[in-house]
């Protein structure tokens, strides 16, 4: 029977081709890590790391005997036995969980959740509204006041709480310190799961490399940024291969081009073929998780808004809205915008939201405006998005 590779070749051609190096070699390793390869191979990959890693920090020129290399390599790994993992299945669902504080006189409501092999759940929201207390919860690192959590993690019916929690990664906003160089602790994660000797060496530096971490590996972890720390702490939980991975807020101390590539980063984690995760996480970054997650969970005062995972899109539809920015006046815009019922303009952040009945779509109201001879400089659909909520009085 023919063996499918496990993303398309071409995918990694094309990056390279294009200019996008790094993109394109990071996809290159994820066929290696997937991939069963010989001792030589191996060998032959670290040589490749190290070649893109003195490049890529230096003139960002490659060969090309090198991207020719890269190109024949992923061609051949792809095509190898690649056993897939099993089919979809549940991993963590809880129901109608809550917490109360009765210091801050807080309660989480509660909320219904599912995730299951492969997906990316984020659960947004406004500062203190739950999504901490949720994230810990789910990673079995609070105790819940109501409700129940039951986990599928596949590792047997004698399993024990230490079996179950090892299957469970949780890296919080601020992650505890590590101490000594930073490969060292990879290299300590990767013998805790009983890899030593030259494997060790392989899986370390190719994850250095993967998560673009190789320049920082003999700093200490006072000498690194804290979106350093966050990827760092990522690496060595992916060397743990945990079946669920909760992440608090992990775009937070990024830059915006660093952002991308750690959403980009997980999501092909979660959709990996030999080792999919299920993952959960939290952020104010809304625009750049609702391009990632499967579903979404929208919290506000401890209630669930909204959740992707139990309610249908329709949630979401019962208007049109859209948020531009402009110079003009909200008289002006309200001009332009004459004759469209149950209109509402407001200014909100130096932008407008502009709201009417679900009949008009958000393009209409862009032709209009821009029809009327006022300058955008910024668009937005929001009619599908959970952005709405946030301007919700």
């Amino acid at each position: 029977m023919e063996t499918k590779p496990n993303f398309k070749v071409s995918e990694i051609e094309e990056h390279l081709d294009s200019g996008n190096y790094t993109l394109g070699f990071r996809r290159f390793l994820d066929v290696c890590l997937e991939t069963d390869l010989s001792v030589e191979q191996k060998q032959t990959v670290l040589g490749l790391c190290d070649i893109y890693n003195q490049v890529i920090d230096n003139t960002d020129v490659f060969e090309s005997s090198f991207l020719e290399k890269v190109k024949e390599l992923s061609l051949q790994f792809s095509e190898m036995n690649l056993d897939a993992a099993n089919a979809q299945n549940n991993v963590v669902s809880g129901q109608q969980i809550s917490k109360s504080y009765k210091a801050g006189h807080f309660k989480l409501q509660p909320i219904s959740m599912s995730i299951d092999t492969g997906e990316l759940v984020g659960i947004v929201g406004e500062n203190g509204n739950g999504k901490t207390t949720l994230l810990r919860m789910m990673a079995s690192d609070l105790s819940i006041d109501e409700g129940e959590i039951n986990y599928e993690l596949g590792i047997g019916n004698d399993e024990s709480l230490y079996d179950e929690k090892s299957s469970i990664a949780y890296i919080p906003q601020r992650i505890p310190r590590w101490y000594g160089k930073l490969k060292n602790n990879l290299h300590f994660a990767a013998s805790s799961r009983g890899i030593y000797g030259f494997e060790n060496e392989y899986l370390v530096n190719v994850m250095l490399t993967r998560l673009g971490l190789n320049k920082y590996k003999n700093l200490f972890w006072t000498q690194i940024s804290s979106g350093y720390r966050t990827r760092f702490e990522l690496a060595r939980i992916l060397l743990l291969k945990p079946q669920l991975l909760i992440l608090d807020e992990p775009l937070a101390n990024l830059d915006i081009n660093a952002q991308q590539t750690f959403l980009q980063d997980i999501r092909n984690l979660a959709k990996s073929k030999r080792h999919p995760m299920a993952i959960l996480f939290s952020s104010q970054q809304l625009h750049e998780v609702e391009k990632v997650a499967d579903h979404i969970v929208f919290l506000r005062n401890g209630e669930s808004i909204y959740n992707s995972t139990i309610d249908t899109n329709e949630a979401l539809e019962t208007h049109t809205e859209t948020e531009i920015e402009t110079t003009a006046t909200r008289d002006q815009i309200l001009a332009a915008l004459n004759g469209i019922e149950h209109l509402t303009v407001k200014q909100q952040g130096g932008v407008y939201i502009i709201r009417c009945q679900q009949t008009v779509h958000s393009l209409e109201i862009l032709k209009r405006i821009l029809g009327a001879g006022l300058t955008v400089s910024y668009y937005r659909d929001l009619t599908h998005s959970t952005k709405k909520f946030f301007n919700e009085n």
